[in-house]
């Protein structure tokens, strides 16, 4: 005998037995204009971060966009306002976007000091402004105490800068350029890292395979 199944119970049976079958409520991106997109895409802060757009949501009279701009940078998930303008017209939109950046977790209990090489693993993680995941190189130690599972992030890494008073090439991120100077290392607590730029404004920011990664905001 046939039992007719309902669009969802039929759904959850296949996810359970089709290989790559989308989950009910995995978030999708929406289409949105390609410039939009294109946009949004060169605000991100992060090097090999990719967005989802989970909403779009236009505001006011349609227009077939050509052009498209986003007002601040992108550093983590949220919502964000998008001007678009085309032949004779001009128009915003807003754009809910998840942010998924590569992260690190800790595979066992790490003791602090202790080398990070061989006790994590890499992962994607939806990015929070304001809670980007650290970058791990060789060489990179625990700056305190940590449990198996914990994704790191900046403060959780040992500082390993050089000498306040030494050289250091610092790169600000302003949206989707990159400005390279050379700074001075000063103090500024316990695993930070820190420079005098030659205008003499103070940054902090990443280190970063010996240089100094700051986001401009």
């Amino acid at each position: 005998m046939f039992v007719a199944l309902r669009p969802l119970v039929l759904a959850g049976l296949l996810a359970g037995v089709l290989p790559g079958a989308v989950r009910a409520g995995a978030p999708t991106s929406v289409d949105i204009p390609v410039v939009a997109r294109q946009a949004l895409e060169s605000r991100l802060t992060m090097p090999e971060a990719r967005l989802m757009v989970v909403s779009w949501r236009p505001a006011g009279r349609p227009c077939v966009a050509q052009r498209a701009e986003v007002g601040k940078p992108i550093s983590g998930s949220g919502r964000y306002a998008v001007k678009l303008s085309g032949a004779r017209c001009s128009a915003w939109a807003w754009a809910e976007i998840e942010v998924l950046a590569k992260a690190y977790v800790t595979t066992r209990a790490v003791g602090e000091g202790e080398l990070l090489e061989g006790a994590v693993s890499e992962i994607e993680k939806e990015v929070r402004p304001g809670r980007q995941p650290a970058r791990v190189v060789r060489g990179a130690r625990a700056g305190r105490a940590l449990a198996k599972g914990q994704v790191l992030e900046a403060a959780h890494l040992e500082s390993a800068a050089p000498e306040a008073g030494e050289s250091i090439e610092v790169v600000v991120l302003v949206g989707d350029l990159r400005i390279v100077q050379t700074g001075r290392v000063v103090g500024c607590g316990r695993n930070k890292a820190c420079a005098l730029m030659p205008s003499g404004k103070h940054v902090e920011g990443q280190l970063v395979e010996g240089r100094l990664l700051v986001e401009a905001p």
